[in-house]
């Protein structure tokens, strides 16, 4: 009698459990289209040499840490900017940050050249590499001092959604990245105007 009370309740527990983790699994929102972003979060505290292919391999290895929605005119206008027009061959630098749209991938930095797995400068605008940057929080990884001497940062200004992390940076891990999907706002939330 003892062991089947003990079952039942085992069994009720185990079902109950699973209800309601089914029902967070249907809550989940379903994107059909992304941008994603792969960095590393403390791109000041190391300064080896990160290949293309090194940083394709990390970022298929990372879980997602985050998704960003932004609305979808500003989503589909940033991807649209976004061309896969190779323009020359360069060596192939220490990057810090891996995005993959559809079949583009590319490696960049916060110096702005987009380079692809063949080795060549990507077409693609300072502005809407600032852009990406700015949508995945890259720029919130780096002190206030240190943010100011970037490139970017001189020609484009502070992002308006920089938050100082800095007392986060003290306890990264030398080498931790961060992905972050960015992704257009399911129409219904769209505002209409």
């Amino acid at each position: 009698m003892k062991l089947n009370t003990i079952n039942s309740c085992a069994f009720l527990l185990l079902c109950m459990t699973l209800i309601s983790c089914g029902g967070m699994i249907g809550n989940k929102k379903k994107y059909s289209d992304s941008i994603v972003v792969t960095y590393y979060k403390n791109r000041a505290t190391f300064s080896y040499y990160v290949t293309y292919d090194y940083m394709r391999e990390t970022a298929g290895n990372r879980r997602p840490t985050d998704t960003v929605e932004i609305p979808r005119s500003q989503f589909y206008a940033l991807k649209a900017r976004l061309s896969a027009r190779r323009v020359m061959k360069k060596d192939i630098w220490a990057a810090r940050i891996f995005m993959k749209c559809d079949t583009l991938a590319v490696c960049f930095s916060e110096f702005s050249e987009a380079i692809d797995k063949g080795g060549y400068m990507v077409d693609i605008s300072q502005e809407t590499l600032h852009e990406i940057m700015t949508l995945s929080k890259y720029y919130n990884y780096f002190m206030p001092d240190d943010l100011k001497r970037l490139p970017t940062i001189q020609k484009f200004g502070t992002p308006s959604n920089y938050r100082d992390m800095i007392g986060e940076l003290r306890t990264v891990k030398i080498g931790s990245t961060r992905k972050v999907f960015l992704v257009p706002t399911p129409e219904s939330n769209e505002n209409i105007n």
